[in-house]
């Protein structure tokens, strides 16, 4: 049987030194960017040395330089701006912070969009494979108000799109040429590069353990699975409100692959090795195990404020994913 790779969506929390050093740069305005990016950097280097550690074959970053997993991204694209307003967005029992993207002028991917270097960077402190995860296309136009689109072509959606479409395929080419070959973009991909793995994560929102949606799988799963060019699907499953794994038996035979999140990244419990067994066996009815993986359901945060969990905590559940994988699978891949 083959080996499998465990892996995870991407974003870990911030250390104290991270989140201080933010707050001084960003609203206290006491420290250079310089000395911001010394902190980040160092943030960076340790927590891949760490996932390294655990056994994952696949690193990120993790986020320590964004604000939010997608308007970080977002903000660097010509023609987008961020506003920050009064009322944030709803989730289960809270509110994000009032942050609103904002589309400003003709949309483009910038030569010196940052998270060029951010990868570099992850890329040469790691010696396993370096992964980025940016936002869809469809974040850029699904999370912007009509009254947020100030270029009057834009009023024309397939105007819109057809830009949006283009902003994308000279980001994906970037991130191509600066050695990417992993690439996590929650949306559909047509004329890809040949070499370059594309993952998608299907996710319910998270903020501080909290989510905002809420839905079975059964509706989407054959567009998921059969229209959108994706090798990896990162799937939420760490709670009922996601519905049963029947809808795998869509996923078409071949190098696909599903990675059902039954390792929860909201809550400090660990889950336990049997529980996690059976549930690789009921999936295992509807889709050939050699196609299915591990990761945890979400970030651990997809926010700088960070999900409900210690560091510890944080660390056995990526120890947790490799575990299952070397019980289930025989070993991980290199």
């Amino acid at each position: 049987m083959r080996r499998i790779v465990p892996d995870h969506v991407g974003s870990l929390l911030r250390p104290d030194s991270v989140k201080t050093a933010r707050k001084t740069f960003f609203e206290d305005k006491s420290i250079s960017a310089t000395d911001l990016k010394k902190v980040e950097d160092a943030a960076i280097i340790d927590v891949i040395k760490m996932q390294e550690e655990v056994g994952l074959k696949a690193v990120t970053d993790s986020e320590q330089r964004r604000s939010l997993w997608h308007y970080d991204f977002m903000g660097g694209l010509t023609g987008f701006d961020l506003d920050e307003r009064q009322e944030g967005v709803q989730f289960h029992g809270m509110k994000l912070r009032p942050i609103y993207p904002t589309i400003t002028g003709k949309m483009d991917f910038p030569a010196d969009h940052p998270m060029i270097e951010h990868f570099k960077f992850a890329a040469a402190h790691t010696k396993v494979q370096p992964k980025i995860p940016i936002p869809g296309p469809s974040c850029c136009h699904f999370r912007t108000a009509p009254e947020d689109i100030a270029p009057e072509e834009y009023k024309d959606l397939n105007v819109l799109f057809a830009d949006l479409a283009k902003t994308y395929a000279k980001a994906v080419q970037a991130f191509y040429d600066a050695g990417c070959r992993y690439l996590q973009m929650d949306e559909a991909i047509k004329d890809r590069l040949a070499d370059m793995k594309i993952s998608m994560h299907l996710c319910r929102s998270n903020f501080a353990s909290t989510y905002a949606a809420e839905g079975a799988y059964d509706l989407a799963a054959d567009a998921i699975f059969n229209k959108t060019g994706i090798d990896i699907y990162f799937m939420e499953y760490d709670s009922e409100s996601a519905g049963s794994v029947e809808p795998l038996k869509l996923l078409p035979k071949g190098n696909k692959r599903v990675l059902p999140g039954f390792i929860t990244t909201k809550t400090p419990e660990l889950e336990s090795l049997d529980d996690l067994k059976r549930k690789f066996e009921e999936a295992r009815k509807y889709c050939g195990i050699s196609q299915l993986g591990i990761a945890p359901q979400c970030g651990f945060s997809s926010t700088e404020e960070g999900n409900k969990i210690t560091m510890d905590d944080q660390c056995r559940k990526l120890e947790l994913v490799v575990k299952t994988a070397e019980a289930i699978w025989g070993g991980v891949d290199k």
